[in-house]
């Protein structure tokens, strides 16, 4: 996704100067997702999600417009010391009364060190979301 790389680019370089926007567009986009279902109804779940993403980084509305299912994104600090950009996604999908699937997707740029963090943003996501649907 071209988007997906100008925009984790452009965060890199603001961290780190025009050669780091510039080395960030040649490093591969590392991808991580999980789905899960979750007891509550999928406009909880998104609502969860605005609160959780926007506590956790910049609310991306740009990025969910060609999703096809109800989804919220932004880009959250994640990686060591929460200095690589990542793009969360959160889509969720009602599947019962009272009951959605959720699918959370993280990407980010990785060198050669991996940072997983694309990994860790998700995983900080999901935990919350869990937590504070119960």
């Amino acid at each position: 996704m071209s988007q997906t790389n100008d925009i984790l680019a452009r965060e890199l370089r603001h961290l780190g100067g025009a050669g780091a926007g510039w080395v960030a567009r040649l490093l591969p986009n590392n991808e991580y997702e999980v789905n899960t279902d979750i007891e509550a109804s999928d406009r909880t779940i998104l609502d969860l999600a605005e609160q959780v993403l926007a506590m956790e980084g910049t609310l991306r509305p740009d990025l969910t417009k060609d999703i096809g299912t109800a989804s919220v994104a932004a880009i959250v600090g994640s990686g060591a010391g929460n200095l690589n950009p990542t793009i969360v996604v959160v889509e969720a999908r009602s599947i019962g009364a009272n009951r959605c699937r959720v699918r959370i997707v993280g990407i980010a740029k990785e060198g050669l060190i991996k940072q997983l963090s694309a990994e860790k943003a998700v995983k900080r996501i999901v935990e919350q979301l869990i937590a504070r649907s119960a």
